[in-house]
């Protein structure tokens, strides 16, 4: 296991941390209906400053709140913990009391203007099984939800990507600049439209900037062969772990603020 524990800098850099066990994540998704600019402002003048506080006190490793670049009412929050010991022991309380704010001097932020709607249901909990970042931070975010019939050859496709694709090419030019993958380890099923859809898998794209994000998309007809995918490509047949999952879901995300900045 290596830097797992600083994947929660994927998002702005590296910081070190001393690894406890498995490093999970659990992410929060909610909708924010109104004023979004003010929805923005609280988490960055009052939320972020509480959640620094609990990490102060060992109550969690992190959070950061993300915004979607195509439904900009959309956000998902993310909580990071050192180990499952450190989620199982956290009381909400220890870090949402009202006590806390006044402790801290923070005024509770008028939220007349919004409403923010989520469920637990919108919660779910991953390990991350491995990361490789850049000094710099991440600015925009791909979150990238895999159907992985075959948790193996999983892991093994994403630690050749990593070692061939990512890590050669991290931060150069427009590619991404931090890189993660991971399980998740709550329920996989949900109902979607009268359907099941399941995901195990997940993985994190970062990237300094939005235009750096749609560069590295765009089609360019005069664009060469990348060398370091054709290696991976011939690597990853070679030891059998090309296939067994499916990439089901890709959303982007901006990332508002972060208890690392």
């Amino acid at each position: 296991m290596k830097k797992l524990l600083i994947l929660t800098v994927l998002l702005i850099g590296a910081v070190g941390f001393a690894q406890e066990g498995p490093y999970l994540i659990r992410t929060h998704e909610i909708r924010v209906e109104g004023n979004v600019a003010a929805f923005i402002d609280a988490q960055k003048t009052y939320f972020k400053a509480i959640a620094q506080d609990a990490v102060d006190r060992g109550k969690w490793a992190g959070w950061a709140c993300f915004q979607s670049v195509t439904d900009p009412n959309n956000f998902v929050f993310l909580h990071h913990f050192n180990s499952p010991e450190q989620l199982e022991k956290l009381n909400p309380m220890d870090i949402w009391s009202n006590e806390i704010p006044k402790r801290l001097g923070l005024w509770q932020p008028d939220s007349s203007s919004y409403s923010a709607n989520g469920t637990f249901a919108s919660q779910h909990v991953y390990q991350i099984a491995e990361s490789i970042l850049s000094d710099d931070p991440s600015n925009y975010i791909y979150m990238n939800l895999f159907k992985a019939s075959n948790g193996s050859k999983f892991a093994g496709n994403n630690e050749l990507w990593g070692k061939e694709v990512i890590k050669p090419q991290l931060g150069k030019g427009d590619n991404p600049n931090n890189w993660a993958y991971g399980f998740r380890l709550t329920n996989p099923n949900w109902n979607q439209n009268e359907g099941m859809v399941s995901y195990n898998g997940i993985s994190f794209d970062g990237f300094k900037s939005l235009s750096s994000v749609l560069t590295n998309a765009a089609y360019n007809p005069d664009a060469k062969p990348n060398k370091y995918q054709q290696n991976f490509n011939e690597k990853a047949t070679k030891m059998e772990v090309a296939d067994g999952f499916q990439e089901i879901h890709r959303t982007l995300y901006k990332v508002i603020d972060d208890t690392w900045r």
